[in-house]
């Protein structure tokens, strides 16, 4: 972001890099719609797939208590 690069980043904070890679996701599927590759997603399914298909961790804790 414009913030980011005003600090001296040239990488998006931890805590954007979700935002970050939801926005770049959702820029490939529509570029791969527009070469008409892979899946025709229209517009207002894009958070739903990118929703179903985004990692999300889920440790389980392994020492025990």
């Amino acid at each position: 972001s414009e913030e980011d690069l005003a600090v001296g980043r040239i990488y998006p904070d931890q805590s954007h890099l979700r935002r970050v890679a939801r926005t770049i996701a959702a820029g490939v599927i529509r570029e791969a719609r527009r070469l008409n590759l892979g899946r025709m997603i229209p517009d207002q399914a894009i958070d739903s797939v990118l929703d179903a298909f985004i990692w999300y961790p889920d440790y389980r804790d392994l020492a025990s208590s």
